[in-house]
């Protein structure tokens, strides 16, 4: 076996060892969180978005929760945390900035323009996105 496996080999045991010595503990009362359409952490807080169109901001060492502006999200595919602020792509392929202490939303970029989107992540500031057909795009 090459160093190059051995290292990726003891890199899966350490992460695998880690992940099974974590607890896990159940934040507020079951049931809660059965209409999440989608999740996000920000600044120690979870947000979360209900079927309904709710985002919620959650502490997860109480777990209280309150909501965060009109209820507006029932079209949120993805909510990622982005700086700040909060990123939405809805199903409609709409981008959408969030503020997460009122809810406000502004669009970002042209409508549809993310409508084959079907994975996204934000690092270092730089939104990827993964279309339907394989292309890869930093935003």
């Amino acid at each position: 076996m090459n160093i190059a496996k051995s290292h990726i080999i003891l890199a899966f045991l350490l992460i695998t060892i880690s992940v099974q010595s974590r607890a896990m503990t159940q934040v507020g009362k079951a049931g809660d969180w059965a209409n999440t359409i989608a999740a996000a952490g920000l600044n120690g807080a979870l947000y979360t978005v209900e079927a309904g169109g709710a985002l919620y901001a959650t502490d997860p060492a109480a777990g209280t929760w309150k909501q965060v502006g009109k209820p507006d999200f029932a079209g949120t595919k993805f909510l990622l945390p982005f700086g700040d602020q909060l990123l939405t792509i809805e199903k409609s392929g709409s981008l959408y900035l969030i503020n997460p202490g009122d809810g406000s939303r502004r669009q970002c970029g042209k409508a549809g323009d993310w409508a084959n989107t079907i994975a996204a992540a934000v690092l270092d500031g730089t939104l990827y996105t993964v279309e339907a057909g394989g292309a890869l795009y930093a935003t």
